[in-house]
């Protein structure tokens, strides 16, 4: 009986150091994005990777190439994988209430990032009006100092929007507040793939018939580089490119490089936006509400960034 004891006491401690060796405290974290198509979208990808890996998360990401289905797959699969948090940029934030329900009835914590499904544990984001709001403001005072004198109505703009989510249609309405300067004249606006391709077709197309525009707003910075791309080409049809501007929202490093080479007009790119500071600043918040949701700690419903501009005024700042 004591040899059977034993042999029991052994196998109930085997038992005990399996379930310890899979749940070893290796904290595990998964990202979800909707593409990772643009600059600042791989950009963003590496740097919480970097970030959540130095400070000892195993990292996973499914990249959703824009289908909700798709996405709503790899939430499942992160669910089935045992992910402790997971970190969710929407396709569509509508489509994914049921499946972050199901993350949360199984005790994984959810930090919507950007978009939000109105489900999970935090939010973190910004006002997507008031971005589309800021890329209209530096656009609207690079015109009062370009067009200092101009008549009201005589400068043109085009805006290039995107509403492929509630909260992307909301970025394309702040946009619209561009009309609100007297010198402007939006001459057209149009529904754009949201990517770099797209925006330079679509600029290269809009020029054709509308030869006289003077400013292109765009929902993101891919965008605006796609238009950047287009008029700093052989192909362009302006031959003087101090006159004309490019805006958008986001940044990378390419993005920063153009702006500073608008200072020579060497590029058309003359401004962007950065949600709460620097994007290193960004990365920690999202980390620092992973592990109080780890640990078990309160954490508010949401954490709103302010809006910076980025001009070429003040990009020295964002180079590192």
């Amino acid at each position: 009986m004591k040899k059977v004891l034993l042999v029991l006491l052994a196998l109930v401690l085997s038992i005990s150091f399996l379930g310890c060796n899979q749940d070893d405290g290796i904290k595990k974290v998964g990202f979800l994005t909707p593409y990772a198509s643009t600059g600042f979208m791989a950009m963003l990808a590496g740097g919480l990777e970097e970030t959540f890996e130095a400070d000892g998360w195993e990292w996973n990401i499914g990249v959703a190439d824009g289908d909700s289905n798709k996405q709503i797959e790899q939430i499942e699969n992160m669910i089935t994988l045992g992910v402790d948090v997971l970190v969710i940029m929407a396709v569509d934030p509508t489509a994914l209430k049921d499946v972050v329900q199901e993350a949360l009835d199984e005790d994984i914590h959810v930090i919507n990032f950007t978009t939000d499904p109105g489900v999970g544990s935090i939010f973190v984001g910004s006002d997507e009006f008031l971005i589309g709001e800021e890329v209209a403001g530096m656009a609207s005072d690079w015109i009062d100092e370009e067009f200092a004198d101009a008549a009201d109505g005589s400068v043109k703009v085009a805006v290039l929007e995107f509403n492929g989510t509630p909260e992307a249609a909301h970025r394309s309405d702040g946009l619209q507040e561009i009309s609100n300067n007297s010198k402007v004249d939006v001459v057209l606006t149009q529904e754009v793939e949201n990517t770099r391709t797209a925006a330079m077709a679509a600029i290269e197309n809009i020029l054709l018939t509308n030869p006289d525009i003077d400013v292109v707003l765009t929902y993101n910075t891919g965008m605006a580089l796609g238009v950047n791309d287009y008029l700093t080409s052989e192909s362009s049809p302006i031959s003087d490119l101090s006159n004309f501007a490019v805006f958008g929202s986001d940044n990378d490093p390419e993005v920063l490089a153009e702006i500073q080479a608008s200072a020579t007009d060497e590029s058309v790119l003359r401004g962007a936006t950065q949600l709460g500071g620097p994007i290193t600043d960004t990365f920690q918040i999202i980390l620092g509400f992973a592990n109080d949701l780890y640990e078990g700690k309160e954490v508010p419903e949401e954490d709103i960034a302010e809006v910076f501009p980025i001009t070429v005024s003040n990009v020295e700042d964002y180079v590192h």
